[in-house]
C-alpha cells in the first residue's frame, strides 16, 4: 500500500449508535454515511462542524435514518461536496425523510431541517447503478467508486473504493447475505483480498433463528390475537424492511391455511402510498424471481390487494376490527407507531410486535429490554389549537404584522413608480420670463416646477396634461408580469341547480385527503391554487403513565448477517486490514480470536470514540506541501509502459516556516503560534551548497517474460536457458536472488542493444 489511509468514527463505532465516519485516502477524504438518532444527533453534528469543511465525497449505504438521516442538516454546516447512492436509495431516503419530518412536525416545533431541505439535498445527489464505476475528481485522479449489492434494504449499497487500480477499500455495514422475497444477498464475488474493509458487528453474539420459524410465530400470535377480538401492531420503518415486511403479510393474507381473510390489513404512515409506487418502479433492483415474473407474466408483486394504506389515524379507526397494523417508525419515537402504542397497550387483547430492536434509548427498545413491565412513563408531545386569549393575541399580532407588511409593500410600490417616472421625463431648459404675461389653461412646466432646497426633497414632477393615470407595465428577466386574473375563466352555475350557502363545504374538495364527494359527478376547472392560513396551534408536552396490559413480542426480520454469518463473509472476502465498528465491549476479545482464526495474517483495529486509526501499510509514507519553486524544476520520468511518472527531490522539511511566512504576509507574525497537529510540513528548497551527488535508481517491476517478447519484436533471438534469458547467444539476462536484475556478455553491439532495452524498462533517477 503506498498510500496514506487514515479513518474516524464520529458515530456508530460503540453498539447500534447512527453510522458516520470518514476515510481518507492521501489528500481525499470520504465521509462514509450521515445517519441520525434523537439520542446521538448533536456529537455528530459536533463531529461535522470540526471536519465538515474537509470532506470530499459523501457515500451512502443504505437509505435509512441511520445511514442518511443528518443530509439535510449538512447545507446548514456549508458542506456541499458531492453525494453518491444509488437510485432506489435516493428515492426511498427521501420517503424515510418525509415521513420523519412529518411526524415530528405533526406534534412539535421541529427545525432542524424541513421538507425543502430534503428536496434540495437529494436533488443535487449523483445516482449509480450496482457495479458502475465512477471517479472521483476526473479520470487522472486515480480514485475510483463502485456502488456493490448490500442485500438489507432495496438499494442498500457496499461500497468499493479503489485506488490507481491497485489498492481496493471496501465499506460493508448492514447487510444480508440471505435471499428474501424481494431482494438478494450481498454480491461477494465483487470483493477479492481487498486492501482494507470497514465492517460492523453489532449482530455478533447473536444467533439468529430461520425465516420458517420467525414466520410460523408471527402467524401463531396474529391468529391468536384476532380470534379473540384483539388488534395487532407491528412496528417497521418506512421504506426499507416494511417492503419485506408488507410482502410477507401480503402472502399470508393471500394463503388460505391461515385464514386470515376476515383480519384487515393495514400499513399506515405518512407516506405509504408513494412508497409502495416508487417500490413499482424499482423492478430491475429486485431478485431475479421477481423479474422473471413481471418480464413474463407482467405481474408486480407490489400490487397489493389485501393491504390497505393509510395515512392517518382516523382513517385506522374506520377500519372495521380486528386488524393487524403496520406502523412506522421502528423506534416508536415518534408517529404512528407511537400514538398507536399508547390507544393498544392498556387492552389486554391487543398484541405489539416489533420487527427490529432499533437503537438504544428508543422506545422500542426499552420494550424489547424490560420484557414483563406493568407501565411505563412517556413523554407526549401534542399539537392544539389556540384558544381564548392566546388566540386574541395570537390574531392581534398576526394583524400587526400584516399591517406592518401592507405599509412596506405600498412604500416599495411608490418608490419604484417615482424612479420610472422620474426616468422617463423629458429635460426642459429652464427660461426666464421677465414681465410678459400668458393665457394658457395649463401653466407651463417650467413655471409649474419648484426647485427643492440643498436637504428638502422636491416634489413629484408632472406631465403638463390634464389629470391621467397611466398604468404602468411591470416586467422581469423574462418579460411582462401576467395577472392570472385575465385568463381566469368563471365556472356558471346551472339554473336547475340551486345553491345551498350552507351546504357550500361539501361540494369542495377535501383537503386532507385529495377525494371528491360521490355525488359530485362534474369535473370541476383547475384553478389557481389559494394559500389558505393555517389554523394556529401550539405545542405542549405531557407525561403520561401508559399501562402495559398487551402481549409483547419481538420477532427479529431486520435482514441483517448474524454472528456466525459475519466470520463467514470476512473468511470468504479475506481482507488484508480490517476495521470493526460498532463492537460491544463485552465481546471484543472473543471477536478478535474468532477472527485471526479464520483470515490468518489480518490487521485488526477496533476504534473507540474519535479515535483517528492510521492504516497506512508502509511505515515510511509523509505528507508534505511542495512549494512551486521546487515543483517547477524537478524532472519527470516515466515508469516503463505504465501511466506513472516519478522524480527524484532533495529538500528541506520545515515544520514551521511555511506557515510563518503565510502569517508575515498577513501580518499576524508578532508571536509564533503552536503547531496543529493537521498542519502538514513543507518542503523547502536546499542551496547547491547542501547538495551532493548520489547513485542512480532503477524504478519497476520488469518481468524477464516481458523482456524477452521486447526483444523478439526487435528482430533478436531470445531463449530461456537454464532459467537465465540468453540472447543471440551473445549476451544472458539474469535474476539474482535479491531481485537485481543483471546483464552479462561480451561487450559488443548486442550486449549495448540488450542493455538499452533492459533500462527503457525502468524509469533511472
Amino acid at each position: 500500500m503506498t498510500s496514506i489511509v487514515k479513518f474516524q468514527s464520529l458515530s456508530g463505532f460503540d453498539d447500534e449508535a447512527p453510522h458516520c465516519h470518514l476515510l481518507q485516502i492521501d489528500d481525499f477524504k470520504f465521509l462514509l454515511d450521515c445517519g441520525w438518532a434523537e439520542q446521538h444527533h448533536e456529537k455528530i453534528i459536533d463531529g461535522l462542524k470540526r471536519h465538515g469543511r474537509q470532506i470530499d465525497a459523501i457515500l451512502i449505504s443504505h437509505p435509512d435514518l441511520l445511514h442518511c438521516g443528518m443530509l439535510p442538516y449538512l447545507s446548514k454546516l456549508g458542506i456541499t461536496c458531492p453525494i453518491y447512492m444509488t437510485m432506489p436509495a435516493c428515492k426511498m431516503g427521501q420517503m424515510f425523510l418525509y415521513d420523519f419530518v412529518l411526524s415530528r412536525t405533526a406534534v412539535e416545533d421541529f427545525d432542524m431541517f424541513t421538507l425543502d431541505d430534503v428536496d434540495a439535498v437529494f436533488d443535487r445527489a449523483t445516482q449509480l447503478k450496482h457495479n458502475q464505476t465512477e471517479a472521483v475528481r476526473g479520470q487522472d485522479y486515480g480514485i475510483q467508486i463502485m456502488p456493490v449489492q448490500a442485500g438489507h434494504m432495496i438499494g442498500g449499497t457496499t461500497w468499493k473504493i479503489m485506488k490507481d487500480e491497485e489498492e481496493e477499500y471496501v465499506y460493508c455495514v448492514d447487510v444480508n447475505h440471505k435471499r428474501e422475497t424481494h431482494l438478494n444477498g450481498i454480491q461477494l464475488d465483487a470483493f477479492d483480498k481487498p486492501t482494507l474493509m470497514i465492517t460492523d458487528c453489532s449482530t455478533y453474539g447473536y444467533q439468529q433463528e430461520r425465516r420458517a420459524k420467525r414466520t410460523e410465530r408471527l402467524v401463531q400470535r396474529i391468529q391468536n390475537t384476532t380470534s379473540k377480538g384483539g388488534n395487532v401492531l407491528i412496528t417497521t420503518d418506512t421504506a426499507g424492511r416494511s417492503l419485506e415486511m408488507a410482502l410477507m403479510l401480503e402472502g399470508i393474507w393471500n394463503d388460505e391455511r391461515y385464514g386470515l381473510g376476515r383480519v384487515n390489513l393495514v400499513m399506515v404512515s405518512n407516506v405509504a402510498t408513494s412508497t409502495i409506487e416508487a417500490a413499482k418502479g424499482m423492478i430491475e433492483w429486485m431478485s431475479e424471481k421477481i423479474i422473471s415474473k413481471f418480464t413474463h407474466k407482467r405481474e408486480n408483486i407490489f400490487d397489493l390487494t389485501k393491504m390497505k394504506l393509510r395515512s392517518s389515524i382516523q382513517e385506522i379507526a374506520r377500519i372495521p376490527e380486528p386488524k393487524v397494523i403496520l406502523a412506522t417508525p421502528m423506534d416508536m419515537d415518534t408517529g404512528f407507531s407511537r400514538e398507536l402504542f399508547v390507544m393498544m397497550a392498556a387492552h389486554p387483547k391487543n398484541a405489539v410486535i416489533m420487527s427490529g430492536r432499533s437503537t438504544k434509548g428508543s422506545l422500542c427498545r426499552k420494550i424489547i429490554e424490560n420484557e414483563g413491565m406493568s407501565s411505563i412513563t412517556l413523554e407526549m408531545n401534542k399539537r392544539l389549537p389556540l384558544v381564548g386569549p392566546e388566540l386574541e393575541e395570537y390574531e392581534k399580532q398576526k394583524e400587526q404584522e400584516r399591517n406592518a407588511n401592507l405599509i412596506k409593500r405600498l412604500e416599495e410600490e411608490s418608490s419604484d413608480e417615482s424612479e420610472n417616472e422620474m426616468s422617463e421625463t423629458i429635460s426642459v431648459r429652464k427660461k426666464t420670463v421677465k414681465g410678459k404675461r400668458t393665457h394658457d389653461i395649463i401653466m407651463p412646466h417650467h413655471v409649474q416646477k419648484k426647485e427643492g432646497g440643498f436637504f428638502k426633497k422636491a416634489r413629484k414632477e408632472k406631465f403638463p396634461l390634464f389629470p391621467f393615470n397611466e398604468n404602468r407595465i411591470k416586467w422581469d428577466d423574462y418579460g411582462e408580469i401576467i395577472n392570472p386574473d385575465d385568463y381566469k375563466t368563471h365556472e356558471l352555475i346551472p339554473e336547475s341547480e340551486p345553491v345551498n350557502i350552507n351546504n357550500l363545504t361539501e361540494n369542495q374538495q377535501s383537503v386532507t385527503f385529495g377525494r371528491h364527494k360521490p355525488n359530485d359527478s362534474r369535473k370541476k376547472q383547475k384553478e389557481e391554487p389559494v394559500e389558505e392560513e393555517k389554523a394556529p396551534t401550539k405545542c405542549i408536552k405531557t407525561r403520561e403513565q401508559v399501562s402495559i396490559r398487551c402481549s409483547i413480542e419481538f420477532i427479529n426480520f431486520e435482514g441483517r448477517v448474524d454472528g456466525e454469518s459475519q466470520l463467514q463473509l470476512l473468511s470468504t472476502i479475506k481482507p488484508k486490514e480490517l476495521i470493526l465498528i460498532r463492537t460491544k465491549e463485552k465481546y471484543k476479545e472473543k471477536l478478535f480470536k474468532d477472527i485471526k482464526s479464520r483470515v490468518q495474517g489480518i490487521r485488526i483495529h477496533m476504534p473507540v470514540h474519535h479515535e483517528l486509526i492510521d492504516a497506512t501499510k508502509e511505515s515510511f509514507i509523509y505528507q508534505l506541501k511542495l512549494k512551486d519553486s521546487l515543483l517547477s524544476n524537478l524532472n519527470f520520468v516515466r515508469v516503463g509502459s505504465k501511466d506513472i511518472e516519478v522524480a527524484r527531490i532533495r529538500g528541506r522539511v520545515d515544520y514551521f516556516g511555511g506557515r510563518l511566512e503565510l502569517e508575515a504576509e498577513n501580518g499576524e507574525n508578532d508571536e509564533p503560534k503552536k503547531l496543529e497537529i493537521d498542519d502538514i510540513p513543507t518542503l523547502q528548497p536546499v542551496t547547491n551548497n547542501y547538495s551532493s551527488g548520489h547513485d542512480s535508481i532503477f524504478i519497476n517491476d520488469t518481468k524477464l517474460t516481458e523482456l524477452k517478447s521486447n526483444l523478439i519484436d526487435c528482430g533478436m533471438q531470445a531463449e530461456f536457458i537454464g532459467g537465465n534469458l540468453v540472447c543471440n547467444n551473445k549476451v544472458s539476462i539474469k535474476r539474482s536472488a535479491n531481485g537485481v536484475i543483471q546483464v552479462e556478455g561480451t561487450l559488443s553491439e548486442d550486449y549495448f542493444i540488450v542493455r538499452k532495452m533492459v533500462y527503457d524498462n525502468y524509469a533511472i533517477v
